[in-house]
């Protein structure tokens, strides 16, 4: 009986580590969710893969050709069974052109796909040094340990004389199952020499065709429309947005393409809401809005890009 309560404990205790990701920020473990409905994939040809079949277990299937990640995500069907799902991903797995698998994590694991809670992680890292001192040969040391490739040597960025680079992993090196596993391994064992090491995060999201999302680029028509945003040659960002449940409190937020928030500001009870925000100091890239409840729900989503 004894062996048996163990065996289930253990068994317990494997099922935690998969459901949950975990690395080290700023010294403290910070601990994520998998998003068991989405499922991110490349393929070696860094190209969209073509489903055949599965159409009782895909909801959404999109690639990401525009962005440099070049990844397929895949939304699961909510009646979809956990065994169907893994003998798709072993259908994925056995094609001659897959190449990987990456995670998409959440600090909501009940919320859906749709509700665009999650972050893709792909095969970069931050890394962040104690010693600006740091040399070469530590350097390429380093680089070998944990298959490194160096994505900016011509640039260092500091933060109180911490010098900062951005690496990519070779995921099929043996040395971690994925970036969060490495992250995770490279702080504690290398703590003597690094101070952060942070996965990649990116708002992969994108709404469904079929969904009533609002998802409008640099439009000014306000006419019928309950939200939407232009940005002008000022680099001036309006928004717009007609707020018909004022009792409700709500959010509008701004995440950048790495998936961190940068901007939020409570909706006022006001039916009709419009701001004026001055984006000139933001970095050129893409940036995503959102128009959120408190209890998590978003209502509107659109993006904008800052050349």
């Amino acid at each position: 009986m004894m062996l048996l309560i163990l065996m289930l404990l253990a068994f317990a205790a494997d099922a935690q580590i998969v459901d949950t990701a975990q690395w080290y920020q700023c010294g403290s473990k910070e601990v994520w969710f998998h998003q068991k409905d989405v499922f991110a994939f490349r393929t070696k040809s860094m190209s969209s893969f073509q489903i055949v079949g599965y159409d009782d277990v895909v909801k959404h299937h999109y690639f990401r050709s525009r962005h440099s990640d070049k990844m397929n995500l895949v939304y699961f069907d909510n009646n979809a069974s956990a065994n169907q799902i893994e003998d798709f991903k072993s259908y994925i797995k056995a094609e001659n052109d897959f190449d990987a698998i990456f995670p998409v994590v959440t600090k909501m694991p009940d919320s859906i796909a749709i509700k665009a809670k999650w972050l893709l992680v792909d095969d970069y890292i931050m890394i962040k040094f104690h010693s600006s001192s740091i040399s070469t040969q530590q350097l390429n040391d380093f680089r070998t340990k944990y298959s490194l490739l160096w994505q900016n040597p011509e640039i260092k960025q500091y933060n109180s004389g911490n010098p900062t680079y951005i690496f990519s992993f070779d995921v099929h090196s043996g040395k971690a199952y994925d970036v969060i596993a490495l992250s995770t391994k490279i702080i504690e064992q290398d703590s003597a020499l690094v101070a952060q090491a942070i996965p990649n995060k990116i708002m992969a999201f994108e709404p469904m065709p079929t969904e009533t999302i609002t998802f409008v680029i640099n439009q000014t028509i306000t006419e019928g429309k309950d939200y939407y945003i232009h940005l002008n040659s000022a680099n001036v960002l309006k928004v717009y947005f007609r707020n018909k449940q004022t009792n409700k409190p709500k959010e509008f937020k701004i995440y950048d393409a790495m998936g961190q928030l940068i901007y939020e500001k409570p909706v006022s009870n006001y039916e009709q809401n419009e701001y004026f925000l001055r984006v000139h100091d933001y970095a050129p890239g893409t940036y995503f809005t959102l128009i959120e409840e408190s209890n998590g729900n978003m209502l509107h989503f659109a993006r904008f890009r800052k050349d």
